[in-house]
């Protein structure tokens, strides 16, 4: 449900029980959050069966969620483990792709460069563009000395991956080892 579809929910709950706290912000978008995964049509439904029960108080939220109306909530969407936004399953993995790129530019540009980057501005660029920046300032990256071996040599690869370029996936390895008979990462 959305906003507007809460509001005539309390329209309607308000009407049949005038102790209902309505007014309450606070209620309201706790409810507005409970219900934001329902559908509209089940929720109204259920508040329909309510009223035929003839209960004397307001419907709590969770009387007018229930397992009939589970199995009608949307699968079809999944939130982004990364900035929480909301997203269908067919879009999920482009959309973490740019997501993760664009969290880890942001936390290499602050930490090495001490530049913060707008996310915002950077969600805006098509693409093209947006790939086209990411590379260079993955490039970029590759110089910085705080870097360890196997940092450098895995963007390295990365770079060289994306242009189509073999990898060193021997000197990859090697960097692998000596961490792991270290007790290190190098």
């Amino acid at each position: 449900m959305n906003r507007e579809q809460v509001k005539t929910l309390f329209k309607r709950i308000k009407v049949h029980y005038n102790t209902f706290k309505s007014k309450d912000q606070d209620v309201f978008d706790e409810w507005c959050r409970r219900l934001q995964d329902y559908k509209a049509n089940g929720v109204f439904d259920n508040f329909d069966r309510y009223l035929k029960e003839q209960h004397d108080e307001p419907p709590k939220v969770v009387d007018l969620i229930n397992e009939f109306i589970r199995i009608e909530k949307d699968f079809n969407s999944i939130n982004c483990t990364i900035c929480g936004r909301k997203e269908s399953l067919s879009n999920y993995d482009n959309h973490f792709s740019r997501c993760s790129s664009i969290d880890y530019i942001c936390r290499s540009s602050k930490k090495y460069f001490g530049q913060v980057l707008n996310k915002q501005k950077l969600w805006e660029l098509s693409d093209e563009v947006f790939e086209d920046k990411y590379w260079k300032f993955c490039k970029k990256l590759v110089d910085v000395q705080e870097l360890s071996n196997l940092e450098k040599l895995s963007l390295r690869n990365a770079i060289l991956s994306h242009y189509g370029q073999e990898v060193d996936g021997v000197a990859f390895i090697q960097e692998i080892s000596k961490g792991i008979l270290n007790g290190t990462q190098s």
